[in-house]
């Protein structure tokens, strides 16, 4: 943890509202992106989800062992939230869901990321939540969140040659849902420009 998060933490145990204060100002902002980013929950219900990470972590912030490692331990209690509440709803994500991820502001120079962004948002998130939990969950924190291995692998409870696997099944499942993409806008647009000249 950087920038006296420790102390920050020591203080929110002893009831500090400022320090819990800050510690919502420091991670709302990444754990709104991440759970958009997931995609498994809608849009309009991740700003409650981010909410009840923050009640839940902080009901068990006595139980929280300080190895610098907050962000990794919020994490995972927002995806856990997430999952379950897929879970209970049955949730189909939606168009509006998936344009709300693509419309957030993303300032990455990650090579990854800048082939990633030849594709439309929309369609770059239908094929992000079409992917398997586990690999959709591995990707986002990579990618997106932009966390070393040994952290994705502290998130989901795995080890680091697990995650490496889901990454790699998880690219390479992508690349095809997006090449599938592709082609079905190309020929989408070659229909309709034959139709066009038929007129």
């Amino acid at each position: 943890m950087g920038d006296g998060e420790g102390d920050l933490v020591g203080l929110a145990r002893a009831g500090d509202r400022q320090a819990l204060g800050v510690l919502v100002e420091r991670h709302y902002g990444a754990l709104r992106a991440l759970l958009l980013r997931y995609g498994c929950v809608s849009a309009s219900d991740v700003d409650d989800l981010v909410q009840e990470t923050f009640l839940r972590s902080f009901r068990a912030l006595a139980r929280y062992e300080d190895r610098g490692h907050l962000r990794t331990w919020l994490f995972r209690i927002a995806l856990n939230l997430a999952r379950d509440a897929r879970r209970r709803s049955g949730l189909v994500v939606t168009q509006a869901d998936v344009k709300a991820l693509a419309d957030l502001p993303d300032s990455s120079a990650d090579p990854v990321q800048l082939v990633l962004d030849r594709f439309d948002g929309a369609v770059l998130g239908a094929a992000v939540a079409r992917l398997p939990e586990s690999q959709r969950e591995a990707l986002v924190l990579r990618f997106y969140a932009d966390l070393p291995l040994e952290e994705i692998a502290r998130i989901a409870g795995c080890p680091e040659g697990t995650v490496k696997s889901r990454l790699y099944y998880a690219l390479r499942k992508l690349r095809g849902l997006l090449l599938a993409a592709q082609v079905e806008e190309t020929e989408g647009a070659r229909r309709e420009q034959q139709g066009d000249g038929q007129v």
